[in-house]
């Protein structure tokens, strides 16, 4: 009962998954009451949904090659319960070539997976070396701006002093000058006086 709901149910939604899955439920139920002609007609039923909407099955982000990977070897079964050994070993074969297909393809995946995970961890590295290599750069030029900071200080403090010692000598000797000028102008107008006292 619950299965004839199900099917009109996901035909009035046009959810072709669960109608495909109905149909396989109930390709089951016939076959446990050994009912085979009416477990295959469910089961090709359920098959034939699958086949005929591939494009929607994936759209929707279900693989449809699982389902008939899935629904093959129930059929095959049918089959082989009818004594149809050519038909049992076509959807027997159908089975086994699209789990190794899908076993192929998720290996193909797992490695491809891992190749980009490889090349993204080495991007990374590289992307780290880089910056820590900006980080060396940067700590370079900014040691090398202070240590220039640093003797441009020195050695504008020593021309400073030596500016400052120069100034400081400069008026010493001046006043040197100033004062043996003073002593020579004393001594040419003592010079003066001896030789006019003298005559």
């Amino acid at each position: 009962l619950y299965y004839w709901e199900a099917i009109s149910y996901s035909n009035a939604s046009h959810n072709l998954q669960a109608l495909s899955l109905t149909f396989k439920g109930l390709a089951n139920i016939y076959r446990e009451r050994s009912q085979i002609d009416s477990a295959l007609y469910f089961a090709r039923h359920s098959l034939n949904i699958i086949r005929n909407n591939k494009s929607t099955f994936q759209a929707s982000g279900v693989f449809a090659e699982s389902y008939i990977a899935e629904i093959s070897p129930l059929i095959a079964d049918l089959y082989r319960r009818q004594n149809q050994l050519d038909s049992a070993y076509h959807y027997l074969l159908l089975s086994v070539t699209l789990k190794d297909s899908l076993f192929n393809n998720q290996k193909i995946r797992d490695f491809q997976n891992m190749a980009f995970n490889e090349a993204t961890r080495i991007q990374k590295e590289a992307q780290l070396k880089e910056e820590e290599h900006q980080r060396t750069t940067t700590r370079l030029k900014t040691y090398a701006f202070l240590i220039g900071i640093l003797l441009l200080s020195i050695l504008a403090l020593l021309q400073y002093r030596n500016s400052r010692q120069k100034s400081t000598i400069n008026i010493q000797l001046r006043n040197q000058k100033k004062d043996l000028e003073n002593t020579l102008y004393t001594l040419q107008l003592t010079q003066k006086q001896l030789i006019q006292s003298e005559k």
